[in-house]
């Protein structure tokens, strides 16, 4: 009955390997669960924690993010999975009210993980930063292209001039591929 009224939960360091746990645990009430750097490698156990706001998973070992396994967490406004070493961003939704997404220091690599994310409808706050996608050419622009909603990228606001740049940007391109393939005919 004590565990059901807990709100905020910090089991950080604690060299935890499962969450498989919290399935077993009344922890209905639950709003904030700190589990970074531990040896988690696996998202299971969450299906109880729907009531969930902000989940921190940095420093540990998910490689992936299993289909389904973020399924229950429909509060989720806040997810950190930094230094894990994600190389895609598959089955990240759907989390229909999630505005911050940590991502950092992965190794996410390819451009169009970015298009995993466009699902997310109320994403506000994205971070990729030391990420190998971060590092290529137009990443910026492509990532406030694909998430309209994006008003920080990497810890950087997005400006009005900035967001017409890319709109700018992204139209031209779509001018000079049309031109070409209708040339080309």
């Amino acid at each position: 009955q004590t565990l059901s009224a807990l709100e905020v939960l910090q089991l950080g360091f604690n060299d935890i390997h499962s969450l498989g746990a919290c399935r077993t645990l009344p922890l209905g009430g639950l709003k904030v669960l700190f589990l970074q750097g531990n040896d988690i490698s696996k998202l299971d156990g969450l299906e109880n924690l729907s009531q969930v706001r902000e989940l921190v998973l940095d420093k540990n070992k998910i490689r992936h993010v299993d289909f389904g396994s973020l399924l229950s967490l429909v509060n989720l406004r806040e997810l950190r999975l930094e230094e894990n070493g994600l190389k895609s961003l598959s089955n990240l939704v759907p989390l229909p009210r999630l505005q911050a997404l940590h991502l950092g220091a992965n190794r996410i690599s390819d451009m169009a993980e970015l298009d995993k994310l466009g699902p997310l409808p109320c994403v506000l706050d994205l971070t990729l930063a030391n990420n190998p996608v971060a590092r290529k050419q137009l990443y910026r622009a492509t990532a406030i292209q694909k998430l309209p909603t994006l008003r920080i990228l990497d810890n950087k606001e997005i400006s009005m001039e900035e967001r017409e740049r890319v709109d700018v940007l992204f139209a031209m391109d779509n001018r000079t591929t049309q031109t070409y393939v209708t040339g080309a005919a």
